[in-house]
């Protein structure tokens, strides 16, 4: 899978009701995936990565790189399947030259335990519903 960014990520740190302390893109963060071209729109909520604090001394959110906002942009989607958005975080770390020994448990804990929160926003109304609200959130 060849990966490329298009744009730089631009985040700030925020703070809201419903999403609690997370990271908020400030620009349009483009990039494609085998040539497909994916834009996360200004005003999407990332965490960057959900590994338990208690693990941060080994591996922190922070340490794996741009990846899990094309991620976390896949699975509030639901464009293409969660297994596609698994291996884009795995070549996204890839690409970035993050330690093996790092993005493989990243890898492996998304592909093992991701179900939960992928179908929670499959719950939440579909992908049709999912690219509406980045839509409004974004204007």
């Amino acid at each position: 899978m060849k990966i490329e960014y298009l744009t730089e990520l631009d985040v700030r740190f925020n703070t809201n009701a419903d999403k609690g302390r997370r990271w908020q893109l400030i620009a349009p963060f483009v990039f494609t995936v085998d040539g497909e071209r994916f834009t996360v729109p200004a005003g999407f909520w990332t965490d960057f990565a959900s590994i338990p604090r208690a693990l941060w001394r080994i591996i922190s959110p922070y340490d794996i790189g741009k990846g899990p906002v094309p991620h976390d942009f896949g699975y509030y989607t639901g464009l293409k399947g969660k297994a596609f958005w698994d291996s884009v975080l795995l070549a996204c770390m890839e690409y970035e030259d993050v330690a093996g020994w790092k993005h493989q448990p990243v890898y492996q804990a998304v592909n093992w335990f991701g179900g939960w929160t992928w179908d929670n926003y499959r719950k939440q109304g579909g992908t049709a519903a999912q690219l509406t609200r980045l839509e409004r959130r974004s204007l």
